[in-house]
């Protein structure tokens, strides 16, 4: 009886590890199922983040013509409020690199020469009329002395 017992035990045991041996198989091969599935994911966010990479780094690049197209049009004269304008007739498909801004930013100044701004007079700037006391002022002169009490 104690052999039968240990045969009983021994195919439970048997047993046991048979199904523990098909649990891990079917794990196996659900993980793998996994990671195939995950493989292809990760390659859909490879690509995903590449793209936006590309899209990044052309956002860059037009900034930085930008910027350039800015510097390069307030060092031409142009006054800075209307330098904005200046950019939104710049044609941007002629402008691959740094050294076309220039040549572009002329070219529209060349088309609508309002945008440059004059030079400005600097210095004193006279407001209001001359006074001449010799045309008949001197009586209003007198009456103005009179009011503020001055002689």
């Amino acid at each position: 009886m104690a052999e039968e017992v240990t045969q009983t035990n021994q195919d439970e045991a048997d047993t046991a590890k048979e199904k523990e041996g098909k649990a891990e198989k079917a794990e196996n091969v659900q993980g793998q199922q996994l990671s195939g599935h995950e493989t292809k994911q990760n390659e859909a966010d490879i690509s995903a983040l590449q793209s936006e990479i590309a899209q990044l780094k052309k956002e860059n690049a037009s900034a930085k013509l930008t910027q350039k197209a800015t510097v390069e049009a307030v060092k031409l004269g142009v006054d800075i409020n209307t330098v904005q304008y200046i950019l939104k007739l710049l044609d941007w498909s002629a402008i691959t690199d740094e050294s076309k801004v220039q040549p572009a930013i002329l070219k529209v100044l060349e088309d609508v020469p309002q945008f440059k701004s004059a030079k400005k007079n600097s210095g004193f700037t006279k407001i209001g009329a001359d006074i001449d006391n010799n045309k008949g002022n001197a009586d209003e002169t007198a009456k103005l002395r009179k009011m503020f009490g001055l002689k």
